[in-house]
């Protein structure tokens, strides 16, 4: 005998599914899992591309020192902040023609170039026909609130990029103070194999003020 519609035995009473309930807490986790994941994921992006963009930094102007003093002449890099740009008057090109230059604001770095300042405050850093440095000074690259200063000292064929922690992120190329010196690491530019981190040579966390 065929079931009434509404008793127990009646198969339309057990359909599979979701209750708004079980619908309401699975969004709800899926939504704390994602703001626990994003930032983190927005962190680990920021550290990458701001320790790609020191890599290069700091490969370039090995590659400007040995070329200095492969040559016995001087040779040159010459930093825009207003652009994130740096060009190395005096080598060649890849492929093209003209002098070689890197847009640090763009993809894959997308790196705010904050500060480049050497000698007589000008933004070139120059080496001469030994390969050392000529005109000391320093750049500072940040993505947010972290930061690399690479510093190039007088008579020096050697670089040391400090881990930086910003007060704030950079605006307008304005350096935010620095809370913090996260690590410090020192390269041989002449023999230069440099890292894909830096900081985790020398930490320390007392605050400081430049």
């Amino acid at each position: 005998m065929p079931a009434r519609p509404g008793t127990i035995s009646d198969p339309s009473r057990f359909r599979c599914g979701f209750s708004l309930i079980e619908l309401v807490v699975v969004i709800a986790v899926v939504a704390v899992l994602a703001a626990i994941a994003v930032p983190r994921f927005a962190n680990a992006s920021a550290a990458y591309r701001l320790d790609l963009s020191t890599n290069r930094a700091v490969t370039d102007i090995a590659i400007v020192a040995v070329s200095a003093a492969a040559a016995g002449a001087p040779r040159t890099i010459e930093y825009t902040t207003a652009k994130d740009i740096y060009s190395m008057p005096g080598l060649e090109r890849t492929s093209g023609t003209g002098t070689p230059w890197v847009q640090l604001g763009s993809s894959p770095y997308d790196t705010d170039l904050v500060r480049a300042q050497f000698s007589g405050s000008l933004p070139v850093l120059t080496f001469d026909g030994q390969g050392t440095v000529s005109s000391p000074g320093f750049i500072v690259l940040a993505v947010g609130r972290e930061a690399r200063r690479i510093i190039l000292t007088q008579g020096s064929s050697g670089a040391v990029v400090e881990s930086l922690e910003l007060a704030s992120p950079p605006v307008a190329d304005v350096m935010p103070p620095i809370t913090r010196v996260q690590g410090v690491t020192s390269i041989d530019l002449l023999s230069a194999s440099p890292s894909a981190s830096y900081g985790s040579s020398r930490t320390s966390t007392e605050p400081v003020t430049r």
